[in-house]
């Protein structure tokens, strides 16, 4: 039977992990999850699938249905709140809401709790174990309180381990919608915070050694693909472990963060809006106060007309980031290792030649960002038959490295080709390379099967360039240099999205269907939502991105237009066709 009554947990919430360390203290960070209530979420719910097809609008009435379903005895104009106790493992999520009995299904002289009672008994087995406190009994397990003099329920499910502690948190908790409105401060239409009180050095190590207990065990939780090599595995699992240690700095050093979305239903918008602060004299306040320290060599860089994509980067690389690269640099290293040894289609010297051509490669990008930062912009538009035409360039070490380096292309296997010196602008030395389809398959994904491109080499900047008259848009490019300026970009990019869904549905079509039965099914999905974005974006299909950092604040924005709104309403329908028809 679905269980109703929690449609907040099963929009916004994941799941589980197994185990249980000490209780919540002070020293634990406060994440909390807000959202305006039940009438805001189903009047977005209507708006986001308005966007669609008459067709799929048909599935309004039950995606309503069941939100009304889960929601029975919730008061549909109060806030909804999610708590995640930081300290207890598995982390539990308190559920806070407000009830109120709808007038038109209300008995005469019922209590106002009726209705919410109603619907939790119908799904749980519930106990009365003192005033206002009820005992969710197994298998489902956990606990609600009422407040009657605010009107709100607090619910909580629990595991057998932490039934007894949890019983104690939830009557201790005061009633937490009264906050709720702070995370929504503006309009917002959902949002997450963290706020870390306890800010010491003692608190901050505390907080970091609980947090180990979850990196063990997220890291346990990655299986090996049978598919997969163990190099493979271990580079993936290397990827996860490095954005585990970019979440341990928010969660022991940040001070106060915040996400929210807005739906702007006046002119058919929606945006992402964070900000956050650190600790002071944490390594994440020294590093957010690395912004804009150094100039941005390609700020004279104007768009391309009529470009597709247009971003621009002058973003620091700490010591945490750094080490990263490095060892992120190791696991690539071992893999490509593998999968050249494991190349039948290559000999030794070619295999040796690949080898280099990867180590050298790589520890140029590996100088690049133990210099600290890394600029750069990239361009892309549109040929006149719908292909990319790409141009642009980053900040390098001593980048005159690659004159040799790329020598190698033409001896790493049949088909790659490398011609040196085909331009020169100033000290910047232009080459012509073209790659065999399949040797680097990423490669063939995003530029295209044996496409040429070319590298443009000076002392301390790298461009690239692919498409039709590449070549002469690079230089053109080049010469239009400029001196480094100061200015406020750290990332920005704007983009229209459909020429990318367009081509990535292209790409996953070209793709064989998979000969295994557990792949199948999620190679169908992905070809099937790749051709809802393309329907969603034949309109309104911008993105835009932008950071900014001031006084120690870094704060950010992402907006969207109706092409991503009705994306997102053509999910909805789907999900509901499939799962409430």
């Amino acid at each position: 039977m679905i269980q109703r009554f929690h449609f907040a947990i099963a929009l916004v919430l994941a799941a589980r992990f197994p185990a249980i360390v000490d209780a919540q203290e002070a020293h634990h960070p406060e994440i909390t999850i807000a959202h305006p209530g039940v009438a805001g979420l189903k009047a977005d719910l209507e708006k986001l699938l308005s966007y669609t097809t008459p067709q799929e609008r048909e599935q309004l009435q039950n995606v309503i249905d069941f939100v009304d379903l889960f929601a029975f005895g919730l008061d549909p104009d109060r806030p909804i709140r999610v708590d995640m106790l930081t300290g207890v493992t598995p982390t539990p999520y308190v559920v806070s809401a407000a009830y109120k009995n709808d007038p038109e299904l209300a008995e005469a002289n019922a209590k106002p709790e009726d209705q919410l009672m109603e619907n939790l008994d119908s799904n749980y087995i519930t106990r009365k174990v003192a005033d206002n406190l009820f005992e969710l009994l197994p298998p489902d397990q956990g606990w609600l309180r009422l407040i009657p003099g605010m009107q709100s329920a607090i619910l909580v499910l629990t595991t057998e381990e932490d039934h007894a502690l949890l019983k104690q948190l939830i009557q201790k908790m005061a009633d937490p919608l009264a906050t709720s409105t702070s995370i929504l401060e503006g309009g917002g239409n959902i949002g997450i915070g963290l706020q870390n009180k306890a800010l010491t050095a003692e608190d901050q190590t505390k907080r970091a050694e609980s947090f180990s207990e979850i990196r063990a065990l997220r890291l346990d939780a990655i299986q090996k693909r049978p598919s997969e090599s163990a190099t493979a595995y271990d580079l993936r699992k290397g990827f996860v472990d490095n954005q585990l240690d970019e979440l341990q700095r928010l969660l022991v050093e940040g001070l106060n963060l915040k996400a929210v979305a807005f739906l702007n239903s006046s002119d058919d918008t929606a945006a992402i809006r964070f900000s956050g602060e650190a600790i002071p004299e944490t390594s994440l306040d020294k590093s957010i106060r690395l912004f804009h320290q150094n100039k941005d060599r390609f700020a004279s860089i104007a768009p391309l007309e009529d470009s597709v994509l247009s971003g621009r980067m002058n973003h620091p690389v700490d010591e945490l980031r750094q080490k990263n690269a490095a060892e992120t640099r190791e696991l690539m290293r071992k893999d490509v290792e593998d999968r050249i040894a494991k190349a039948a289609k290559l000999n030794d010297v070619q295999k040796k030649a690949a080898q280099q051509l990867f180590d050298e490669i790589s520890t140029l990008v590996l100088d690049g960002l133990n210099s600290g930062y890394v600029n750069g912009f990239i361009e892309s538009k549109l040929d006149d038959q719908g292909k990319f035409v790409t141009v642009g360039a980053v900040s390098s070490v001593n980048g005159q490295r690659l004159n040799d380096t790329l020598k190698l292309v033409s001896q790493t296997g049949e088909g790659n080709t490398f011609e040196s010196g085909v331009a020169k602008v100033g000290d910047i030395d232009i080459h012509r390379i073209k790659l065999s389809s399949g040797f680097v398959e990423l490669f063939d994904r995003i530029v295209g099967d044996e496409q040429e491109f070319y590298i443009g080499v000076s002392s301390d900047v790298t461009w690239f360039a692919t498409g039709t008259d590449s070549l002469e848009l690079l230089k053109k490019t080049a010469e239009g240099l400029k001196q480094p300026e100061d200015t406020d970009v750290i990332i920005k990019v704007d983009a229209h999205l459909l020429p990318w869904v367009r081509h990535w549905e292209k790409v996953a079509k070209e793709k064989p269907e998979p000969t295994a039965v557990e792949d199948k099914q999620p190679w169908r999905d992905r070809i099937r939502r790749l051709g809802q974005a393309v329907e969603s974006y034949r309109d309104k299909d911008d993105l835009h991105i932008d950071m900014k950092a001031e006084n120690g604040k870094l704060s950010g924005e992402i907006q969207f237009n109706t092409g991503t709104l009705r994306f997102v309403g053509k999910l909805i329908s789907t999900f509901s066709k499939e799962n409430f028809e």
